[in-house]
C-alpha cells in the first residue's frame, strides 16, 4: 500500500494498493478520451467526471455551493465548477473506488499522542506519499468514521514511531552574550532570598522585547484551546508551559515533577513558581519552544555581589527601567 492523500494527520487519510497502480493509471489515461457529457441536473453523492487541469478524474461531488468534489481514486478533495463536471460513462462507473478512507489505530487511544500540528506534521514525515508502506485492517478504537488500521514501515511500526519521536522532548536553545560589549537590558527578576549570596539578577534583551510579546500572544492562542498536560507528558528539565499567578502564560522549565503541584524555572524572566498545580500547565509546541532562545540572562553585579544592601538599592533603583548593561565574563546558566 501507499498514502495518496493525508488529510488530518493520523486521524484521516487515503491509502491506494500497490497492486492496483497500474490499473489507476490506465483508468486514467482511457477517461481522458471518452466524450464529454453535461449531466441534466447536479446531485450531491454521486459520481461524476471531473477536469483537473488537462486531467480528467472521477469526483464524488459533495457540494454544489461551492462546487466541490472528491477524488476517489486519490482521496483528496478540489474546488470545482459546475462546467468541470460531466455525466460518468459505462463502465467507469462500475469500477470501483481505488483510495480507501483510513485512521491509524491507536492514535486516539494512545495519551502520549494528541492531535497537534506537530503530531500531523510528523505523522506526514514517516509516511510521505507514495511510499510502500504495509497495512492491516484492525476493528475500530475510535469515532466510526473510517476505518481503522495499523501501519508498518520496513516492518517498523508507524504508531510505535510516532510515539518515540513525539515523547522526544524538544528544548530551548540559548544564547551566547559577548563580553565587554554594551547591551540594553530590563531586569525582570532580582534574587530576594538574603541566604543566597553572592545575590544574583536575571536581564532581558531590550532588543527583543517585541519579539517576546509576540510570542506571548501566541502562547496565549496555543494555551487557550490546548488541553492541561497528561503527567505522562511531563518530564524534567524540558520545556512546559504554566500559567503564573498573573493568569498569564509564560514558557517554563520543568525542574520537579509532583503529584499535584510542579516546580517550574520561567527561562525568559529568571523567577521560579514552587507550585504550580498540573491543570495551569500545557505542552509547548515546536514553534513555541524554537522560535526564539531562552530570554533570561542570570547575573551578578561586578563588585557588589556579597552585599545585600547593594541588591537591595538595586531593586529599589530600577524598578522596572531600561538599563544598560556590560558583560565581564558570561558562563552558560542551568538552574
Amino acid at each position: 500500500m501507499r498514502i495518496s492523500h493525508i488529510e488530518n494527520g493520523a486521524k484521516l487519510f487515503y491509502v491506494q494498493s500497490l497492486s492496483q497502480l497500474e490499473m489507476i493509471t490506465e483508468l486514467s489515461k482511457r477517461m481522458q478520451n471518452v466524450p464529454l457529457q453535461q449531466p441534466d441536473f447536479l446531485q450531491e453523492g454521486s459520481v461524476y467526471l471531473v477536469k483537473q487541469g488537462n486531467a480528467v478524474c472521477r469526483g464524488l461531488l459533495m457540494s454544489a455551493d461551492p462546487f466541490r468534489a472528491r477524488l476517489i481514486d486519490f482521496g483528496n478533495i478540489v474546488n470545482t465548477d459546475y462546467k468541470d463536471l460531466w455525466v460518468l460513462p459505462t463502465p467507469y462507473d462500475k469500477v470501483g473506488q481505488m483510495a480507501f478512507r483510513f485512521s491509524l489505530a491507536g492514535f486516539y487511544s494512545n495519551p502520549k499522542l494528541s492531535f497537534s500540528a506537530e503530531a500531523a506534521e510528523k505523522f506526514q514525515s514517516l509516511v510521505r506519499v507514495a511510499d510502500e508502506l504495509q497495512l492491516k485492517v484492525v476493528a475500530a478504537d475510535g469515532p466510526p468514521s473510517s476505518q481503522y488500521c495499523e501501519l508498518y514501515k520496513n516492518k517498523a511500526s508507524i504508531l510505535t514511531t510516532l510515539v518515540e519521536e513525539l515523547s522526544k522532548p524538544i528544548y530551548y536553545e540559548r544564547q551566547s552574550l559577548l563580553t565587554n560589549v554594551e547591551y540594553g537590558v530590563f531586569v525582570p527578576f532580582i534574587e530576594t532570598n538574603s541566604n543566597i549570596l553572592p545575590w544574583t539578577f536575571f536581564v532581558q534583551m531590550a532588543s527583543e522585547k517585541s519579539k517576546l510579546d509576540a510570542l506571548s500572544s501566541e502562547m496565549m492562542l496555543v494555551c487557550s484551546s490546548a488541553a492541561p498536560a497528561n503527567a505522562d507528558q511531563l518530564i524534567e528539565n524540558a520545556p512546559v508551559l504554566a500559567k503564573f499567578m498573573d493568569d498569564q502564560w509564560y514558557r517554563g522549565q520543568l525542574l520537579q515533577k509532583g503529584s499535584q503541584n510542579c516546580v517550574v524555572f520561567f527561562v525568559d524572566y529568571g523567577n521560579t513558581d514552587e507550585r504550580v498545580p498540573l491543570k495551569n500547565l500545557r505542552m509547548p509546541t515546536k514553534s513555541v519552544v524554537k522560535q526564539m532562545p531562552e530570554q533570561a540572562f542570570k547575573c551578578v553585579l561586578d563588585g557588589c555581589s556579597s552585599n545585600p544592601k547593594a541588591r537591595d538599592i538595586m531593586e529599589m533603583v530600577l524598578n522596572g527601567e531600561k538599563v544598560s548593561l556590560t558583560f565581564i565574563i558570561y558562563e552558560s546558566f542551568s538552574k
